[in-house]
């Protein structure tokens, strides 16, 4: 029998839950073609890469052949890393960003950095134009969800553990910090806790969320006229 669209965004995010219910992050190196072991690069960025490219080839592992289910993968630096829909979806579009945060080793409620959630001064603040690098316009999506990996890094094994999954609404988990002191990130709040149960967020609404970071400009722009430095709340 065939199933109802799923419309609504909780069950869109429990689908989402389900579909990494069995995910286990079991990679521990890379081995060459001569059988020569290779342990993971633990560099933040290379890893992240690691993790995002493992997660991807899940879901689509996961819904290979299901007519129901259609997913675009956006590529490197793309917004958003899978684009869903489908009957499933009732033919509307979902975007799913993945994101790798890794968890401070002086507390472990923390990440060890923000998470970047969106470029400001492009699609977030154009949201019906079409940039070099998003798979279409941000207001082409009826919802926008995050896919979050928080883990433990053992420099001395080079492993990664505590793996742990979170789905979430980015707008939810937004500060009004730059995740990054040079790049037009923005970035998220860093208690896991409060990422995980979607609280503590410095936006009310979506509405709110948006308003603010469309009014911050791109660095170099008018943000010393404006009396906003660039390194502290807003970017």
């Amino acid at each position: 029998m065939k199933s109802s669209p799923l419309r609504n965004l909780d069950v869109i995010k429990t689908w989402v839950k389900d579909i990494y219910a069995d995910f286990a992050f079991d990679i521990i190196g890379f081995a060459t073609k001569s059988g020569k072991a290779i342990p993971l690069n633990l560099e933040p960025g290379t890893l992240g890469n690691v993790i995002e490219g493992v997660l991807i080839a899940h879901l689509n592992q996961k819904v290979n052949g299901d007519t129901n289910i259609s997913v675009t993968e956006g590529g490197f630096r793309y917004y958003p890393d899978l684009e869903l829909t489908g009957p499933l979806f009732d033919n509307q579009l979902i975007a799913l960003d993945i994101k790798a945060a890794r968890r401070s080793e002086r507390n472990q409620n923390r990440t060890q950095s923000r998470i970047t959630l969106y470029s400001f001064g492009t699609y977030l603040k154009f949201q019906d134009k079409k940039f070099p690098q998003t798979i279409r316009p941000f207001a082409d999506y009826k919802y926008h969800l995050d896919l979050i990996a928080i883990f433990d890094v053992n420099p001395k094994e080079k492993s990664v553990g505590n793996f742990e999954l979170l789905i979430v609404e980015p707008w939810k988990i937004a500060s009004k910090t730059a995740s990054s002191a040079t790049r037009d990130y923005v970035g998220a709040i860093m208690e896991i806790d409060k990422i995980k149960n979607e609280t503590g967020g410095e936006f009310k609404t979506q509405k709110e969320f948006y308003d603010f970071w469309a009014s911050i400009p791109r660095r170099g722009q008018a943000a010393k006229e404006r009396g906003i430095d660039s390194t502290q709340a807003a970017p």
